[in-house]
């Protein structure tokens, strides 16, 4: 959470799980079955993909054969890369008054 309580500004080896389902009968208030696992782990190392390392695995935890750069940094450049190039935010973790 360090990264997310300083605005989206993720120390070296800070790593970002997140499950994905499917949405089930067109409500997206029920998750569906899990179709993949993503992850993700800042490395400074990892010029091409904006100092990130990305893998995808299927729902069985087998390797999803997706490109790191075509299909996770690109997306991430396009479309979070002022906030460190990951879609969430600490909002999306904080309960409304609570504190973060």
């Amino acid at each position: 959470m360090q990264g997310y309580k300083v605005g989206n500004k993720f120390p070296e080896g800070s790593r970002i799980i997140v499950e994905h389902f499917n949405i089930k009968s067109g409500d997206t208030t029920i998750d569906g079955p899990k179709n993949m696992v993503v992850l993700m782990q800042k490395d400074k190392r990892q010029q091409k993909t904006g100092g990130w390392i990305y893998a995808g695995y299927t729902a069985t935890g087998k390797p999803s054969g997706l490109d790191p750069v075509k299909n996770c940094y690109e997306c991430h450049l396009k479309q979070a890369a002022d906030r460190d190039f990951v879609f969430s935010s600490i909002a999306d973790f904080t309960v409304k008054g609570a504190k973060p």
